[in-house]
């Protein structure tokens, strides 16, 4: 059952403020973050929250163009705002921030680094979709990556799946032991190792991808009856033959899925057949959507993120913020 959460109070401070990565490490609580995710996604799906058309905005540097800058606008419950996504050059990290103004009044709000709590953000939108979709919640995940986003993942997967147990893999056996190590010690989950994809993918009932590949690392024969497919990078993680036959295919956004992640070629035929198969995540966190109808069926579920999430988590961390006198005070409108 889903429980509305409150984005923000209702009287909006004077004071713009900022959140920096640490103050969110302080301010964090992993079960807020879900909550927010949640409720973005359930307000989506009640046309109560709204994405920018286009979803994003690009621009490079004339300097170098190893710097751009990505823009996706949200608005949702009582805030209306952007993240501003900067990328670095050279060893550059960039910037990862969003900022929050007043639905009402269009007032600034705060800013919130996002960089902390970004990986988190996902976890919980990958971690919903397996809660939603698989067919048993004391099941084996098999977790492809093992980089700081599939730590997140790991991390929602510890409290939204607690029966289930955790099988993880990557190229490297020191790393695997290391994140296998570090996830049953973060997630209290039963958690082993694999050696390779396929024996990672064994019998299991729902297979995530949270990697920067290019190219399909889960074929067709990696899942059978009743799998859950989740995947969660930027580019094509499944062979387009998983996608195809299908029962159920789910996304959080097909616009941007038509730019990034396993749903693309298909999406880039303008096949409307196709298209038509594919509904919205949000109505079944939301549970106007069944979700699975039998337990043989296969699912692939593609959560690319939604602005909306971006924007309900950071304006949970601003009121938390505010409440515990967090933060650096940027500007007071009364002065």
């Amino acid at each position: 059952m889903h429980e509305d959460v409150t984005i923000a109070d209702a009287d909006s401070p004077a004071d713009l403020l900022f959140v920096s990565a640490e103050h969110a490490r302080r301010l964090l609580d992993l079960d807020e973050v879900i909550a927010a995710v949640s409720s973005a996604y359930a307000a989506g799906s009640r046309q109560q929250a709204a994405l920018s058309v286009p979803r994003s905005l690009s621009v490079r540097s004339v300097r170098t163009r190893d710097v751009a800058t990505l823009v996706k606008a949200a608005a949702i419950d009582d805030v209306i705002g952007a993240r501003v996504l900067t990328s670095g050059a050279g060893e550059g990290k960039g910037s990862r921030l969003v900022v929050i103004a007043d639905a009402r009044t269009g007032a600034a709000r705060g800013i919130v680094d996002e960089s902390y709590v970004y990986s988190l953000r996902v976890g919980a939108q990958a971690a919903l979709a397996a809660k939603h979709l698989t067919r048993t919640d004391t099941g084996t995940v098999a977790l492809i990556g093992s980089g700081e986003l599939a730590r997140g993942v790991a991390r929602c997967l510890g409290r939204l799946l607690p029966g289930a147990r955790l099988r993880t893999t990557s190229r490297n056996a020191d790393s695997r032991r290391r994140f296998a190590a570090w996830c049953a010690q973060e997630t209290g989950l039963p958690v082993e190792s694999a050696a390779s994809i396929d024996e990672c993918c064994s019998d299991a009932d729902v297979i995530m991808t949270v990697t920067s590949a290019n190219a399909p690392l889960i074929r067709r024969e990696h899942g059978g009856a009743g799998i859950t497919f989740v995947s969660v990078g930027g580019g094509q993680e499944l062979d387009e033959a998983v996608v195809q036959h299908a029962d159920l295919i789910f996304a959080d956004d097909v616009e941007y899925c038509r730019t990034f992640g396993s749903l693309r070629p298909h999406l880039a035929r303008n096949d409307a057949a196709f298209e038509r198969r594919v509904m919205p995540l949000g109505d079944v966190i939301a549970g106007t959507h069944p979700g699975r109808g039998s337990p043989q069926d296969v699912i692939v579920a593609v959560p690319q993120g939604l602005a909306s999430a971006d924007l309900a988590v950071a304006a949970s961390l601003l009121k938390r913020a505010r409440q515990r006198d967090l933060g650096v005070k940027l500007l007071n409108r009364t002065d």
